[in-house]
């Protein structure tokens, strides 16, 4: 299970050329942007157990005049090695048809990759298309609100990973104002 700690010193960049006002969406989704926004990482868990990495996440949210739903951009390194981010994702929130709170997860077309630090000014991702993202089909997380957090993981055998010799990934998930706590496991 990787904790992930929110940083002291860190956070997302303003945003600064918007000029219409964010599209209306639910109070839910706008909550969940809020608290997947935000630098946290893994050295409390690393310093316990010499087995987990000390993972650092950067992430902030993006494109806010969309309607839908809310974009945040992810980008997740090891601690030791900020400049050289293992994964780079967006994540879509919003409701899906069956009225359940979805966190969708797509990845990026080779050649639209942003740059290592990217979470740091979100207006340098104003570049990417977002019709060109790349779904995660398997990979969405589902979410419910549960004793003041969200709570939920993927479903399934769906999301596809090569990390380690896995077949396929699964993830649990916690995310509280001040945390996100994740169990990923490869199959």
């Amino acid at each position: 299970m990787l904790l992930l700690a929110p940083l002291l010193a860190g956070g997302c960049g303003v945003e600064t050329t918007v000029v219409t006002a964010p599209a209306a969406i639910s109070p839910e989704v706008d909550r969940l942007a809020d608290w997947l926004s935000g630098s946290f990482d893994s050295s409390e868990q690393a310093a316990r157990d010499p087995d987990f990495l000390d993972i650092s996440l950067h992430s902030c949210r993006v494109w806010p005049s969309r309607s839908d739903g809310r974009w945040v951009y992810v980008e997740q390194a090891r601690s030791d090695a900020p400049d050289r981010p293992y994964r780079q994702r967006m994540y879509r929130v919003r409701f899906d048809a069956d009225g359940r709170l979805i966190s969708e997860v797509f990845a990026f077309p080779e050649g639209m990759r942003p740059s290592a630090g990217s979470w740091r000014d979100p207006t340098t991702l104003d570049r990417i298309v977002p019709d060109l993202l790349l779904p995660r089909e398997g990979c969405t997380v589902h979410l419910a609100w549960t004793n003041d957090r969200f709570v939920g993981g993927t479903e399934g055998e769906g999301c596809e990973s090569t990390l380690a010799g896995a077949a396929y990934a699964t993830s649990e998930v916690v995310i509280d104002a001040d945390r996100i706590t994740s169990w990923d496991r490869g199959f």
